[in-house]
């Protein structure tokens, strides 16, 4: 997991909100205003391999830097994950925060929704 932003702090509890943001959205930035509620620091993370879709239009980093501009006044951390499961990205934020991290994910929808009826084969 490479940080773009935040991500220097020790906190006990990360709220993990990741995508490809292609654009970022109003609903993007409200799930990271409702986030904050339940966690030290919320990270968005852009993966670089999506597992259910291609990356399109901007590059991986593009899309990681245009998070920065989204609302600077909310306070999150940027990272891009090598991983695309939540699982791979839960791994790498447990290397990079410890062991013992409190990690919640934190999804709209349509993600949900993939989750539940993802093949996973």
């Amino acid at each position: 997991m490479r940080f773009v932003r935040g991500g220097t702090a020790r906190p006990a509890a990360v709220a993990v909100l990741a995508g490809s943001f292609n654009p970022p959205t109003v609903a993007h930035m409200a799930l990271v205003r409702a986030a904050a509620f339940h966690a030290d620091e919320t990270v968005c993370v852009v993966p670089a391999r999506l597992p259910h879709k291609e990356h399109h239009g901007a590059s991986v980093e593009e899309h990681a830097h245009m998070l920065l501009d989204a609302d600077p006044s909310l306070g999150f951390a940027v990272a891009i994950s090598d991983g695309g499961l939540f699982l791979d990205i839960a791994r790498e934020c447990r290397a990079h925060y410890g062991e013992q991290i409190r990690l919640s994910f934190v999804c709209g929808r349509d993600a949900a929704e993939r989750i539940l009826d993802w093949d996973y084969g």
